[in-house]
């Protein structure tokens, strides 16, 4: 096992970054993936202690400015040596997740240098002015990129423009973000969900959920339209206990008042009618509640199905 230092950025609402350093020890060994047939190397970072003060090393942390006394951390949990099919490259398992207290969603994505530069130069063209500061982002090089040293120096950097990126709304909300992090797992999920493979549709919709609601907040109407999305997955899956728990989430942010999706609203709470029913739960608060839309002149007797709904939606 090697050790090497490595140094993580500490975010807050300040101008400025602070890097601390502490240890990362990678293990060097050979693994098979069996579910892969190239053979690959990995490693792990492992955690970082955080009791110490100069000396300790902290995973990116950073304020969730839409949910009040939380914060995000991004880590680099581990990485792997792949030989491709064309040529050998690292992964990286990011992992990002709420703090203080136990995050029951982490969401975890795995990316390689090329993904990380391709966001770096497209939000560079994109927002020249917003980008000035990334002087520190690794250039490409020819020989050492699998050294753990070398992984271990891009991992600090990538925390560092992750950093960034999340303290400028524009590169926050912006596409190109999005198309580094969760677009093509929508993608993917949707078009399983249109053929009609619910239960292959459901661990990318979940993964992109997970990631939209850290980076874009709970009330974002990407973020409420892909939790509905999974809602509507597990209960055409007769997955009840699971559809439920989701839905819940929802409708407190509804209740919230996210209103930019407000048309999902009274079929989720026309299905969590059933699904509380089904499992033997209190549901005439929201009989109530769906009783106050038809007051509205809502007919919820003619209301389209979650599923159908969200379907449309994702074509």
């Amino acid at each position: 096992m090697t050790e090497s230092h490595a140094c993580c950025v500490d975010i807050s609402d300040e101008n400025e970054s602070t890097l601390t350093c502490g240890m990362l020890s990678f293990k060097d060994t050979e693994s098979h993936d069996r579910n892969s047939s190239s053979n690959s190397g990995s490693g792990s970072l492992l955690s970082f202690d955080s009791t110490c003060s100069q000396a300790s090393s902290k995973a990116t942390t950073m304020n969730n400015r839409k949910q009040t006394g939380t914060q995000i951390v991004f880590e680099i949990v581990t990485y792997k040596v792949i030989n491709g099919l064309h040529k050998k490259y690292v992964a990286y398992t990011l992992l990002i997740k709420k703090t203080p207290g136990l995050d029951k969603f982490p969401a975890i994505v795995e990316r390689r240098y090329s993904e990380f530069l391709d966001l770096f130069l497209n939000l560079r063209r994109q927002f020249p002015e917003k980008m000035q500061s990334v002087t520190y982002f690794p250039k490409k090089t020819v020989v050492g990129n699998f050294k753990p040293e070398i992984i271990k120096s891009r991992s600090r950097a990538f925390l560092q423009f992750l950093h960034h990126i999340y303290n400028e709304d524009e590169l926050r909300f912006s596409d190109e973000l999005a198309d580094f992090f969760y677009n093509d797992e929508v993608k993917e999920a949707r078009t399983k969900m249109q053929s009609g493979q619910f239960e292959e549709a459901i661990p990318p919709m979940e993964n992109a959920y997970f990631v939209q609601e850290k980076i874009l907040g709970e009330c974002h109407s990407r973020t409420l339209c892909t939790l509905c999305e999974v809602v509507a997955l597990h209960n055409a899956l007769d997955n009840s206990s699971e559809a439920l728990k989701f839905a819940e989430i929802a409708l407190n942010m509804f209740q919230l008042g996210c209103e930019e999706e407000n048309e999902l609203y009274p079929s989720l709470l026309q299905l969590m009618i059933r699904l509380r029913w089904n499992l033997g739960q209190e549901k005439r608060d929201l009989e109530s509640q769906l009783h106050d839309l038809t007051k509205m002149g809502l007919k919820v007797d003619c209301l389209p199905t979650l599923l159908d709904i969200v379907m449309k939606k994702s074509n």
